[in-house]
């Protein structure tokens, strides 16, 4: 099995279209919840699951100022410039959305793990975090402790 977590930082939008997030998957609606303030979007099918989770508005400024203190952290192992580090920051700051994904897979299901953050990068235009790597909205690294940026 297949598990991964990423977290995406959104600029353009505030909320998720609700008839989008509906029909993000063919064959498959989630199951809508909210825990702790946050809004969940469970999708299971077999041997695919899938949640995303929509931090609640409240919480997202103190998340923001945390994740501004990893990527100082990160950097430090990185030759980039500080003006570099400042961007990257300054686009964090102003994320208006964060959307945590989980996804559990089977190899066979990996298209539709990889359609459904695929759908959700072109949507949402965010800075993605998936492991300890800061990415754009189409896989290209901003980012990364200990791996050098191209």
């Amino acid at each position: 099995m297949n598990n991964e977590n990423y977290a995406l930082y959104s600029q353009t939008l505030s909320k998720l279209p609700e008839k989008e997030m509906l029909n993000l998957i063919h064959g498959i609606k989630p199951i809508i919840s909210s825990q702790d303030g946050n809004i969940l979007f469970t999708y299971n099918s077999g041997s695919f699951s899938a949640t995303c989770i929509l931090m609640n508005q409240d919480d997202i400024p103190d998340h923001l100022e945390s994740f501004t203190h990893y990527i100082d952290y990160i950097s430090k192992a990185q030759e980039v410039s500080k003006d570099y580090i400042d961007s990257i920051k300054s686009k964090i700051l102003k994320t208006t959305l964060v959307l945590s994904i989980n996804t559990i897979y089977n190899d066979e299901d990996e298209p539709i793990a990889e359609d459904l953050i695929g759908k959700l990068c072109f949507g949402l235009n965010p800075i993605v975090f998936f492991n300890d790597s800061l990415y754009d909205q189409n896989s290209k690294l901003i980012l990364a402790p200990n791996k050098p940026l191209k």
